[in-house]
Order: C-alpha cells, then structure tokens, then sequence
C-alpha cells in the first residue's frame, strides 16, 4: 500500500512494536546525547550540563497522540540564550 503526503498508516504498527511518548522524547534526546559521547554534557537536564530546551506549545506527555504533530516550538534556549521566539512578558 502507496501513501500520499499527509496520510497515516495506522495499521503499519502493531501496538507491541510502539514506543510511547516519554520513550520517544528519551532517545531523542538522552539517546542522542549517548550515541555522541557527550552525555556527560548534554541530553538531560541536570546541575553542569548544558541548558539547551524548547518551549512547545502544547504538554505533548498529555495530550493525545493525534495530537502531538501539531504542536509548535514556541521557543528555543541555546547556551543559556534566546535562538528563537522571546522571553515571555509578565
């Protein structure tokens, strides 16, 4: 079966072969970090390690899975700076 752009193949997972969304986010991050050799620096949040995050729109660990693709970066910290979007205004 041929996809077009925009459609989704709900059957092309079975659900033991799905990870969930904190076990997404981990690889990506954590894993990523790993697979590079700097976990000591980065991939994680924690006392010494580089700050690099995003702000997303939307808590995507509560909202369901449908939903996750429409969040949007709201902004983005780079070495303790503002790479994209601002500072939120009281």
């Amino acid at each position: 079966m041929r996809l077009r752009a925009g459609e989704v193949d709900r059957q092309a997972i079975s659900s033991d072969e799905r990870i969930s969304v904190l076990q997404a986010v981990d690889a990506y991050t954590r894993g990523s970090a790993y697979a590079a050799f700097a976990d000591d620096r980065v991939g994680s949040l924690a006392v010494g390690k580089l700050a690099d995050f995003a702000v997303l729109s939307q808590d995507i660990f509560s909202v369901a899975p449908e939903s996750i693709g429409k969040t949007q970066v709201v902004m983005t910290v780079v070495g303790g700076r503002i790479v994209y979007g601002a500072a939120p205004r009281d």
